[in-house]
């Protein structure tokens, strides 16, 4: 894997941030938004054909939330297995409380 890179080198102004009032994406659905505390202060460049960037934000819940950004792909295929996944996660729940 390549070393990280250092986000005040990439976006000096996404590593400025601390306490945001915007909401952490994602996690709309909740009784009380998940702001935007910081960001992590390493992005990891994955060792693929193109290169996803890893990037970590800090909640306001406490808890670190990491995102993968993908360029120059069709995103299509990638939302249809998430999909796919989400419908497997539910149906291995379902069954263990069968059990």
């Amino acid at each position: 894997m390549q070393s990280p890179l250092s986000l005040s080198e990439i976006s000096p102004h996404l590593a400025a941030i601390q306490s945001s009032c915007i909401s952490m994406p994602g996690h709309t659905q909740q009784d009380e938004p998940v702001l935007l505390e910081s960001f992590c202060l390493e992005v990891s460049v994955l060792p693929t054909k193109t290169k996803p960037k890893k990037i970590s934000m800090m909640g306001s819940d406490g808890r670190k939330h990491t995102y993968l950004f993908k360029g120059l792909e069709d995103l299509h295929l990638d939302e249809r297995i998430m999909q796919f996944m989400a419908i497997v996660n539910n149906m291995f729940a379902k069954a263990h409380k069968h059990q």
